[in-house]
C-alpha cells in the first residue's frame, strides 16, 4: 500500500509534549512545528526536555536495562562513559536499581551535569522527539537540522539541541 504524503498546506502539525508543560520555550515549540509541517509530520511527541541528574541517572538506568551497555558507550561520550562504568561495576556486584541510580547521579553530579547529557543544561534548550510517532523521520530530520544547533538519533529519539 503507497502512502500519499500530504501537501505542507494541508496539514496541521500538532506538537504534543509528554514531559512537565513550560519545559521547553514557545519559540522552540514552533521550530518543531515548522519542521513537522514542512516534513509532512502531523504528530510530533516531546518525550523529554530538561532532567534533573537524578532523572538522567534513572533514564540512563533504564536505557542501559533495556539496550546494554555496549549500546549505551556508543550514545555518550567520556562522561556519560564514565557514568556508565559506574553502572557495569555495581550491576556486576548484584547492587539493587535504587543504589546504582543513586551511585550514577552521584557520578553525574562530580563530573558535571551538562558534561554528561545536555537534557542537564540550566539552558532549558533540550528535546527528545519520538521517531515512532513521526510518519516521515527522515524528512522531518533534514526539515529540522538548518534550524537548530544539533540532532542525534538515539534511543529511538531525535536528540534535539536548540541553539
Amino acid at each position: 500500500m503507497k502512502e500519499e504524503k500530504r501537501e505542507k498546506g494541508d496539514l496541521k502539525t500538532e506538537v504534543r509534549v509528554s514531559v512537565r508543560k513550560g519545559t521547553l520555550a514557545p519559540e522552540y515549540l514552533s521550530i518543531l512545528k515548522e519542521a513537522g509541517e514542512a516534513s509532512g509530520n502531523d504528530t510530533i511527541v516531546v518525550t523529554s526536555t530538561a532532567r534533573t541528574p537524578y532523572d538522567q541517572a534513572r533514564i540512563m538506568f533504564e536505557n542501559l536495562e533495556r539496550t546494554g551497555v555496549p549500546y549505551q558507550q556508543s550514545q555518550y561520550r567520556q562522561p556519560g562513559r564514565e557514568v556508565i562504568a559506574v553502572y557495569k561495576d555495581l550491576s556486576d556486584k548484584k547492587k539493587n536499581k535504587g543504589e546504582i541510580v543513586f551511585a550514577m547521579e552521584q557520578k553525574i553530579k562530580y563530573l558535571g551535569p551538562e558534561n554528561v547529557s545536555k537534557h542537564c543544561s540550566d539552558k532549558g534548550n533540550v528535546a527528545d522527539v519520538a521517531k515512532s510517532t513521526l510518519s516521515y523521520p527522515q524528512e522531518f530530520l533534514r526539515a529540522l537540522r538548518p534550524k537548530v544547533a544539533q540532532v542525534l538519533d538515539e534511543n529511538g529519539c531525535f536528540h534535539v539541541v536548540f541553539f
